[in-house]
This record gives structure tokens, sequence and C-alpha cells, in this order.
């Protein structure tokens, strides 16, 4: 009997599941889908003191820039099968953005108004805040997002890319699934995964699916889209 007991708790704990922040949508398309991130001036040029990532991650045994993990960062989400979302860095010099990477969007200064997520170096009130996102909402779009991330990051890779690569999450639109431990977005997920994981790539492909992507929602205890 306590066998079973114990069997269930776990099973429940471990099951699939995403969360969703916000009823309200960037305003992108699958044939117009990029996003562009902006670092302030703090953090470009940037060279993370350790890199502590695990020997599996892409960017292991590498000298990491700020520049390097957001080229990093965009690449795992651009690459969520079934999924249309791209993000792109912002150009340098925005009147001169160059050609675009396959699948993005081509860059201009218009369009780029009202889809950029600005991303800065902050001193958290709170030792245990290792960053934050603040949506940008006019109706039902998202027009925009702050990211502040603690400056102590840039210390180490696997906080760094853990830490944008969950507030890139709260940008697109995903909140923090506390049943589950298979997303980079949960309080529970293992310390050492610094990537997207299975729930969240879930949720982005419920965001935003491809043509022909069946994301009707099935009815589970993990598999959430409820709102705040």
């Amino acid at each position: 009997m306590h066998y079973k007991i114990f069997f269930f708790i776990t099973a429940f704990l471990t099951m699939s599941g995403f969360k969703l922040l916000t009823k309200s949508k960037w305003e992108i398309t699958e044939a117009d889908p990029t996003i562009w991130i902006k670092y302030c001036s703090d953090m470009t040029n940037i060279t993370i003191g350790k890199n502590d990532l695990s020997s599996k991650d892409p960017l292991s045994g590498q000298t990491v820039t700020t520049e390097t993990a957001l080229i990093s960062i965009a690449k795992n989400f651009n690459d969520v099968n079934s999924s249309y979302l791209r993000f792109a860095s912002y150009p340098a010099d925005p009147a001169n953005p160059g050609t675009p990477e396959v699948g993005d969007s081509t860059f201009t200064a218009e369009k780029a108004k009202n889809r950029t997520i600005d991303v800065c170096f902050t001193d958290p009130s709170s030792p245990f805040q290792g960053g934050s996102a603040s949506l940008d909402e006019a109706g039902d779009s998202i027009i925009g997002c702050t990211i502040l991330i603690k400056k102590n990051h840039k210390k180490s890779a696997k906080d760094f890319i853990r830490t944008l690569t969950h507030e890139l999450g709260h940008c697109s639109g995903l909140d923090h699934p506390q049943e589950t431990r298979n997303a980079i977005m949960s309080y529970f997920s293992d310390s050492d995964e610094a990537r997207l994981m299975i729930d969240d790539k879930m949720g982005l492909v419920y965001l935003f699916p491809k043509a022909g992507v069946d994301v009707k929602e099935q009815a589970s205890f993990g598999l959430s889209c409820a709102t705040k």
C-alpha cells in the first residue's frame, strides 16, 4: 500500500506541464516570426567569468561572452520543432542590419518598435532573485519586454544562460509550472539544466504553432494552459 502511494505521488510530481503567463500574444506570424533581443550597454562585450556548463552543453569548454551566450540561447528557442517563434540579436547598426538569418524576419526599426526584448544587468533587492521579466502589453498584444539579470551572474555561464533562458520564456508568454520538474520555467527543475526542457518546448509550440500542428489541449494532471 505504501509503495502505491509513493508511486502515485512521484508520478504526479514528475508529470509534464506548462502554464501561460498572459492571454496577450506577440504580433508575429509564421511568415514574419522574429522578435529581437537587445542588450543594454552594460551587457555588451562581457566575458563570463567561469564556464561551469555541463559537458553536454553546446558551449561546454568554450570562452563564453554575453554575445555568444545570446546567440546560443536564441538558437535553443529557434530549434524547437513545430514552433515558428524566432529570436535574433538586435543589430548593432539598425540602419544597416545586414542580411537576416534563414527563417528570420527582415529587420526594420519600425517593426522592431513592438518586437524588442531589452536585457539589462541589475542589483536586485532580494539576494534570492536572479532575474525578472516585465511584459509591456497593449490590449491583447505584447509589444515589448524588459529583462533584468543579476550582475553577479556574469561570473557563471550556467547562471547567466539559465537565467536569461528562463526570463525569455516569460517574455514569450510562459509562466512557472510548479507541478513539473521538466521545465526551465519551473522552480523545481534540475539546477544543472540551463536550457529549454520538454515542457518549455510544449508551451512554445502551443503559443506559436507552425501550420498543420494540432495544439488542442488534452485534459491531464500535468498539461495545463491556465493563466494567472
